[in-house]
């Protein structure tokens, strides 16, 4: 247990509380245009959509991250030799709101909601992170979607305001995430204390300087005291 407690435990959502792998293979197999399609060429097609992003879609500037994300499977589909219609991309990307969260989750948000207050800050359009809140089963103090702030983290929009809506200091808010790039790093910029959950079995990363360093969320309650 620590003695230093935050005012607000901010998180990260997809990856860190929804199980972002589990959720986009699940939607990409459900995908009409791609169902005949291998594991394999399945897993290049999901892989070729990322770099799409980063590459292509981000540097551009705010634009919905529904649409983003039908524009990419489309994109990196055609790239490896199949067309998904338009309608079958909307429909992927609709579905994010239904993806599952990762077994400790619900817990240990419940036992962290009884101690702390809670918020969320996410690349996300509201209406799916909205979905997504209601299968984790926790009332949030706040949430933040790029939405609402027109940005994308690492950009730091989504941090100036929470702190700004939570009327709290840098060093008074706990952001946990499971990302080092767009959540860790400029988390650690701003002066903000942040966690690392070890998800996907992905290693923490050496420029990284977490409060505390977890395999899951459950644990970072009982570091907590929650």
């Amino acid at each position: 247990m620590t003695a230093w407690r935050p005012a607000v435990i901010t998180f990260d959502c997809y990856g860190t509380l929804i199980d972002w792998n589990r959720g986009i293979e699940g939607a990409i197999a459900a995908v009409p245009a791609l169902r005949r399609l291998s594991d394999a060429e399945r897993r290049s097609i999901r892989a070729r959509r990322e770099a799409i992003e980063l590459e292509r879609y981000l540097p551009k500037g705010y634009r919905p991250y529904r649409e983003i994300l039908a524009g990419t499977l489309m994109e990196a589909a055609k790239e490896l030799g199949t067309e998904v219609p338009v309608a079958e991309a909307q429909a992927f990307a609709a579905s994010m709101g239904s993806w599952p969260p990762h077994a400790d989750s619900p817990r240990a948000l419940g036992r962290l909601r009884e101690k702390f207050r809670l918020a969320i800050l996410s690349n996300v359009d509201r209406a799916t992170l909205l979905e997504s809140v209601r299968l984790l089963g926790v009332e949030f103090d706040l949430l933040v979607a790029a939405e609402d702030v027109r940005s994308y983290k690492p950009a730091r929009a989504h941090f100036d305001r929470a702190l700004s809506e939570l009327r709290l200091r840098a060093d008074q808010v706990l952001h946990v995430s499971y990302t080092a790039d767009h959540d860790l790093v400029p988390a650690q910029s701003l002066g903000i204390p942040t966690a690392w959950v070890r998800r996907y079995g992905v290693a923490l990363p050496s420029r990284v300087d977490p409060r505390f360093a977890v395999p899951d969320l459950l644990a970072l309650a009982d570091d907590l005291g929650a």
